[in-house]
């Protein structure tokens, strides 16, 4: 058996993460002070998320600073589920506020207080900029970490609301329609819920140990096969490690070669694997050739010349 090991260990998400949360503490304390002076229900549904935004940078800077270290004998892939965990947990407590927004501008809608609207403007102000700039900074790993994901979707979607809480603050002003505040409040609900669907999705896939999206088991056979020396493939299975690190293992079935040969055409395949799917955890067994006939049923034959060479079965 040929086994190999990659660990993608960014202590630079970590201290992104952990900027992110310091600023984020800032705009939180800005708005709870302008939503008790204005009494806007929309300003404080957008301190409700920042506070949100709190709990999930603060989860996932933890979490991303326990990912980096090393495996141990009980947990042999290291700690990268943990941002998995709490990605989860973020996403829960999100939509939790999110229903919560919901409820309360509803009942708000029929009666409307009077707003402040100076003091609903400028902590909004203040929440866009600071949040629009902790969103441009994560999101480049929001795209290959669950973790980071999950606190990104967090900061984007604050942004939105405190963009969309100064038109609010200066619609009140000009047309003193005060039934746009708890208006925005419900909008506000309703983008927070559909993101914190899509990771509650996403998470849940990589929890049922589902292939990694956008890959799938029959291309990473098919592309084991067209290595030299490679006579056949099955027992393929692709999952998530977590923190975007891909993992596969999967039987070869070689030709009657020496052993150091077969380890050459495995490290050859494990390479061709990570160059170009990503993946950098392979477990790799070597079978003889006699071992084809044990092949699933599920396989795809390239044409009659190369039949009796090489088949590709994925499971």
């Amino acid at each position: 058996m040929h086994e190999h090991h990659g660990h993608a260990e960014e202590p630079e998400t970590a201290r992104q993460l952990t900027a992110a949360l310091g600023l984020t503490a800032l705009v939180l304390l800005v708005e709870v002070a302008g939503a008790w002076r204005s009494g806007s229900m929309a300003l404080a549904a957008d301190a409700a998320h920042v506070l949100g935004d709190v709990l999930a940078l603060g989860s996932a800077a933890w979490a991303a600073n326990l990912a980096l270290r090393p495996p141990t004998a009980r947990r042999t892939y290291g700690f990268g589920r943990t941002g998995i965990l709490v990605a989860l947990l973020n996403t829960v407590v999100l939509m939790v506020i999110s229903l919560g927004i919901a409820v309360l501008a509803l009942l708000r809608i029929g009666h409307p207080p009077a707003i402040r609207t100076l003091w609903m403007l400028f902590p909004a102000i203040v929440g866009l900029g600071i949040n629009s700039l902790i969103a441009w900074r994560l999101h480049a790993a929001s795209e290959r970490d669950l973790n980071v994901r999950s606190a990104w979707l967090h900061v984007l979607g604050d942004a939105a609301a405190s963009g969309a809480v100064i038109l609010g603050a200066l619609c009140i002003a000009w047309t003193g329609i005060r039934v746009v505040d708890p208006l925005l409040s419900l909008g506000i609900s309703l983008a927070l819920l559909r993101g914190g669907w899509q990771v509650l999705r996403r998470t849940a896939a990589v929890l049922q140990e589902s292939s990694p999206e956008g890959l799938d088991t029959t291309q990473v056979a098919a592309a084991m096969a067209e290595v030299a020396g490679v006579h056949g493939v099955h027992h393929v299975h692709l999952w998530s490690i977590g923190g975007g690190r891909r993992a596969m293992s999967g039987h070869l079935v070689l030709g009657a070669i020496s052993l150091p040969e077969g380890q050459r055409i495995a490290r050859t395949v494990e390479a061709d694997l990570r160059a170009r799917f990503g993946i950098e955890h392979c477990t790799l067994q070597i079978e003889a050739d006699e071992h084809c006939n044990a092949c699933e049923p599920h396989e795809h034959r390239q044409g009659p010349a190369r039949r009796a060479r090489k088949r590709v079965a994925g499971s």
